[in-house]
């Protein structure tokens, strides 16, 4: 289904993309640090929906847009919030211990970071799948991923809305079976804060 391949697009690249510039504003040196902070600040302020629209009409509608569009703005809140993750940890004394004893920046974000920053991105990820698939659902219901010949709960919605009376389980099934999806990813995505 094409809601569920750009949600687990969307998750991966986002958050693969926000770990590394959440990375490069904590650890790289002050230039890149303010050009990947300012980067990140403005992807966040620039609706999804807006990103769609544009996109769109440069490259089509279809499920690579959404897609795209999704992506460019998922990675921002990942690297903002790892990158002040990562600041607080590097406050900390374990912290300072490890790098007075000799260990490496790679071996001290090994064992001290990443450790420490997996539940926040569990959560936030979590959160972030259910946005996505809300997001690819609506984009569809206007037709910007609309695939004639797969099946996408957006379009499905938009298609049948006119049966909404008369045959309401045409329009029920895939609004359920969205929220459905929502719940389980974000309770599955969360599920490694607890």
């Amino acid at each position: 289904m094409p809601s569920l391949s750009a949600v687990a697009i969307v998750l991966t690249g986002g958050l693969g993309l926000g770990v590394v510039a959440g990375g490069a504003i904590a650890f790289a040196p002050m230039p890149v640090r303010t050009s990947v902070q300012w980067l990140a600040e403005t992807a966040l302020a620039v609706p999804t929906l807006v990103t769609a629209l544009v996109l769109s009409a440069l490259l089509g509608a279809g499920v690579l847009t959404v897609t795209a569009a999704l992506l460019v703005t998922s990675w921002a809140p990942y690297a903002l919030t790892i990158a002040a993750l990562f600041d607080r940890i590097r406050s900390e004394t374990y912290w300072d211990a490890s790098q007075v004893l000799g260990a490496t920046l790679i071996t001290s974000v090994r064992r001290h970071i990443l450790p420490n920053v997996c539940s926040a991105l569990g959560a936030l990820a979590g959160a972030d799948a259910g946005r996505a698939v809300i997001l690819v659902s609506s984009l569809g219901f206007i037709g910007l991923s609309a695939d004639t010949g797969r099946p996408e709960w957006g379009a499905m919605i938009h298609e049948y809305r006119m049966f909404l009376f008369t045959e309401p389980r045409l329009v029920l099934a895939p609004v359920l079976a969205c929220i459905f999806v929502t719940v389980l990813l974000h309770v599955m995505l969360d599920r490694g804060e607890s």
